[in-house]
């Protein structure tokens, strides 16, 4: 009966501090841009969490000035200009990498930023089950088949 109690508690004691923990990594590996060039910038979602991510809102503006921008993800999601998505679920140890080419147009000033953001609407649920043959009942006493 020990056993159980305290397997009980581990297992609910982990279950309450189940999440998901991403991190994101923005980078063209530049410090420079030239104009009328393309740079390409790739955007990594790591869960290093031990939860999954739900529902993740993943955001990337168009940066100011810039006229053309196109995207892939390793979803199998493409697009041109803003990526304004939700990720379904990424689960714990899954990277998802987005890969953002911007194209700097003639006359573009002044420094490039390219944000990208995530935020998430994550719920994590432990939900059990019956297990078959338990009996839930309000009696104080109990006949042999109630207990088998």
């Amino acid at each position: 009966m020990k056993r159980a109690l305290l397997g009980l508690f581990l297992l609910i004691a982990t279950s309450a501090f189940a999440q998901a923990n991403l991190v994101v990594v923005n980078s063209n590996g530049q410090n420079q841009y030239l104009v009328n060039e393309n740079t390409t910038y790739t955007i990594t979602i790591t869960n290093n969490g031990n939860a999954d991510a739900i529902n993740v809102n993943v955001s990337n503006p168009v940066p100011v000035g810039i006229t053309v921008m196109n995207w892939t993800s390793s979803l199998g999601t493409s697009g041109t200009g803003a990526i304004t998505a939700v990720v379904p679920l990424i689960a714990v140890g899954q990277v998802v990498t987005y890969t953002v080419t911007i194209n700097v147009p003639p006359g573009f000033l002044g420094n490039l930023t390219n944000s990208f953001s995530v935020n998430t609407t994550n719920t994590v649920s432990d939900t059990d089950t019956p297990r078959p043959k338990f009996v839930s009942t309000n009696n104080t006493q109990y006949t042999l088949p109630q207990l088998i």
